[in-house]
């Protein structure tokens, strides 16, 4: 894992270096970059 990002309900996401995000509590979902990165991916941050 290279991110953790906190969400505004008490959830949270996690990145990790393969563009995948995983989604616990009130972090939502939108889709993830898993296995579509040219470069392993080195952080994360809410948009």
């Amino acid at each position: 894992m290279v991110g953790l990002i906190a969400a505004p309900g008490g959830g949270y996401q996690l990145v990790g270096a393969d563009g995948g995000v995983y989604a616990f509590g009130d972090g939502n979902f939108l889709g993830s970059m898993s296995g579509r990165l040219a470069r392993p991916a080195v952080g994360g941050t809410a948009a």
